[in-house]
Parts: structure tokens; C-alpha cells; sequence
């Protein structure tokens, strides 16, 4: 791994794994550029250690601009992780699909024309599909079946195919404090409503933000070729699990939901939800413990969960 300090770029700055990303680059020396909108996010960036970045993620001028100012050696891209968490009915599947397609290309044309010399990529393990319950590891074929993953597949053919060296990091599902996902669960929670959780034995691998974060870094600090490995935890979990412990963690008791039965799906959850709370693959992370040396501190999402209470608690 290399210590050499290093000027970089990082896209979704202002989202929770983007702090979580530049506050570990900006304690490693390394000098920082992060790319948001608005003031708000601006001094969140700015906060954790970053120059902050307005600019088109789509625009190819204005990123080869940002790469320019930034002087960046190291191109984080983040964007599109919005969609790889606990999904809601307002989980922004559009938006992040719109990132990774407009956003890479527009990325990956400035990159080539300025000084980048490694690129990091964060995808999902979702591009695996259900497999049903059978461990997968990154030589599994990836399947589309919807925008957001077609979008997210051709993401990391892209940046694979650039004659600039790549990591691509498949993130189990991210959780976190700020996470748009744990914080709707939390609200329907503390609001009584009901949960539809899907099957409970659709088991699907989990990553907690900073230990994503640290995945992140230490993959920009290690030189190499083209490289593809899973980032997740150690314990698939089914949703219905976590929000059985989120409940049991707030003081509320458990909620009885089932599985939606297929003839009422359609009405209570979107396609892409019902999808996330029945499929199940189990996916390995030995390529990233032994590539990156990394492991996760928190191996299970029950773990995660009691420091995302914590945090909350925290926050009063």
C-alpha cells in the first residue's frame, strides 16, 4: 500500500459513505475535493477535511475543470450508492441509475484527458441477482433486471475498459445512521405502522458505512492492475431480521409483518422493493480480505445496527 500523499477527487461527497471517505483520505495526508450541490453539502465537505465542488457530474467539461483545479491523481466514484441501501418508495432508483450512466461516461472522458492514474468504483453485489441462497463470489455472472443495475453493469464495463488502472468494489447493501433507508425504517417504527419485511430465509449480504469506507481507501492506496472484489460483511441477514433488532433496539416490540403475498404486492411495495425483500445471494469477501487486508469491524449487521442506535441515542 502506498503512504505517498495523493490529490483526489471524490463524487457523492455530501452522502454518508462520501463523509465517511474523505474524513479517513484527509487523516492519511491525502488533499481532497469532493463533489456536492448546495451550501448546505458544501460545508459538510468542507468540515470533514475537503475542498467542496459544484459542478455537473454529467457535464464532460466541467469534471475535466474539477479534475484540473483538483490536480487529481485518484478519482473516487461514489455516485449511485444513493439506491444500494434499504429501499423506500423514495429511494432515488432514477437518479442514481441517471449517475451512472451520464455520470461515468462524463467521468471517464475528463479523466483521460487530465492527470488520473487510478480509479476507484463502488457497484453493488445486487448485480448478482437471487441466487437463491448459494454463495457467490466476483467470478459469478452479473444479470440486469431492471435500470439500475443495467446502468450499474455498464458502469464498471466502462471504467474497465479505460486505459486507466481500476478498482470496482461490489458493496453488500450499505447501512448507516444517515442512510435514507434506516432512517424511514426508524420513523415507521417509532409511528406504529406496519413492516412488510419479505421471507424471512432470503438472506442477502450487508456492509456497514465506515466499513465501506475503509474498503475505499485502502483501495486507493494500493497500486495494481484492474482489480474486482466484494466488499460485505461476514453473516448474510435477512431484512426481516434487521428490522427485528432495529425494533427490539428502539424499545418497540417486534412488528408482525409477513411476506406480501404476490397478489397484493403490486400494491404495497414497488417492483424494486418487493425484488430486494425476497431475493437472496450469499456473497464472499475473501478476495478483499486477502487484496485489500481489510475486514470488516463490524461482521454482522446486528453489530452495525447497535452503533447506528448508538449514534442516534448520540444525537438525541
Amino acid at each position: 500500500m502506498s503512504n505517498t500523499p495523493m490529490n483526489v477527487l471524490v463524487t457523492g461527497a455530501a452522502t454518508g459513505l462520501g463523509r465517511e471517505v474523505i474524513r479517513k483520505l484527509a487523516a492519511h495526508g491525502h488533499s481532497v475535493v469532493g463533489l456536492t450541490n448546495g451550501s448546505h453539502n458544501g460545508s459538510l465537505v468542507r468540515a470533514d477535511g475537503a475542498v467542496p465542488a459544484f459542478s455537473n457530474l454529467s457535464s464532460k467539461g466541467e469534471m475535466k475543470s474539477v479534475l484540473k483545479m483538483a490536480k487529481a491523481d485518484l478519482l473516487i466514484n461514489l455516485a449511485g450508492q444513493e439506491a444500494n441501501i434499504f429501499p423506500t418508495k423514495e429511494t432515488p432508483f432514477a437518479e442514481a441509475a441517471q449517475a451512472l450512466d451520464t455520470g461515468v461516461a462524463a467521468l471517464l472522458e475528463a479523466a483521460q484527458d487530465s492527470s488520473v492514474q487510478r480509479i476507484v468504483h463502488v457497484s453493488m453485489t445486487a448485480l448478482y441477482g437471487d441466487s437463491h441462497g448459494e454463495p457467490v463470489d466476483e467470478d459469478t455472472p452479473l444479470r440486469a433486471d431492471d435500470a439500475i443495475e443495467r446502468a450499474a453493469i455498464d458502469a464498471e464495463e466502462r471504467i474497465l475498459n479505460v486505459p486507466i488502472p481500476a478498482w470496482v468494489l461490489r458493496a453488500g447493501t450499505l447501512y448507516g445512521p444517515s442512510d435514507a433507508g434506516m432512517k424511514a425504517l426508524q420513523s415507521i417504527l417509532l409511528s406504529g405502522r406496519n413492516v412488510y419485511f419479505g421471507n424471512s430465509h432470503a438472506l442477502r449480504s450487508w456492509v456497514y458505512v465506515s466499513d465501506l469506507a475503509e474498503a475505499v481507501v485502502r483501495a486507493a492506496e494500493t497500486d495494481g492492475p484492474d482489480q474486482v472484489v466484494n466488499v460485505v460483511d461476514d453473516q448474510p441477514t435477512s431484512a426481516a431480521e434487521v428490522v427485528a433488532h432495529l425494533a427490539t433496539g428502539l424499545g418497540l416490540p417486534v412488528p408482525s409483518g409477513v411476506s406480501v403475498p404476490a397478489f397484493m404486492a403490486r400494491y404495497v411495495l414497488s417492483p424494486l422493493q418487493e425484488k430486494f425483500l425476497n431475493s437472496s445471494h450469499k456473497v464472499t469477501n475473501a478476495r478483499a480480505k486477502s487484496m485489500l487486508g481489510w475486514s470488516p469491524r463490524y461482521p454482522n449487521v446486528r453489530a452495525g445496527l447497535d452503533q447506528v442506535l448508538m449514534n442516534w441515542r448520540a444525537e438525541g
